[in-house]
């Protein structure tokens, strides 16, 4: 779902997807590193908790690519059920979500880690207008980023700024 918000545009439309920089819909409660405190949506009718701002695009980015290395390793790399975790049918049309990944996979049922920026890509296409997964997708950085900073734990709290620093002394 694609609110309107003024003041920051992509293209001609205007969105909040590239102001909370959560391509994901990841919901409060999970304490990812980039995390604002702020979230948006938080009038849903569903009861659900509220989306998650982030500081930048690359960590709500990252954001999936942690839930995904997770679920990956919890469902034995089972992608029907990463899918049913991740968009639960009680929201979403889980079947055509599905679809739609196994396809982008071409065909793949099993997934493992050596999948993640593919399967992340799918997850971002798959919930966003194509307007806005352009936003995330058509910069190589955003994805490259996120998926290297993936690979570290980062506290709670801890921004995008501070991860680069982290990581760039780890090499």
């Amino acid at each position: 779902v694609t609110a309107i918000l003024l003041g920051t545009t992509i293209g001609h439309t205007k969105t909040m997807d590239n102001i909370f920089n959560n391509a994901g819909n990841i919901e409060e409660g999970q304490g990812y590193a980039g995390e604002t405190g702020e979230f948006y949506a938080t009038d849903r009718k569903d009861g659900k908790k509220p989306f998650v701002k982030f500081d930048t695009p690359q960590m709500g980015v990252r954001a999936i690519f942690m839930d995904m290395r997770t679920k990956i390793k919890r469902h034995k790399g089972n992608l029907v059920n990463i899918i049913n975790e991740y968009a639960p049918p009680s929201e979403n049309r889980t079947d055509l979500y599905y679809k739609y990944v196994k396809n982008s996979l071409n065909g793949e049922d099993m997934v493992n880690e050596t999948m993640l920026i593919p399967l992340v890509k799918a997850i971002i296409n798959y919930e966003n207008k194509e307007e806005v997964a352009n936003y995330y997708l058509k910069d190589p950085k955003i994805i490259q980023e996120a998926f290297m900073l993936s690979k570290m734990s980062f506290p709670s709290g801890t921004s995008y700024e501070e991860a680069m620093k982290i990581y760039q002394n780890s090499e």
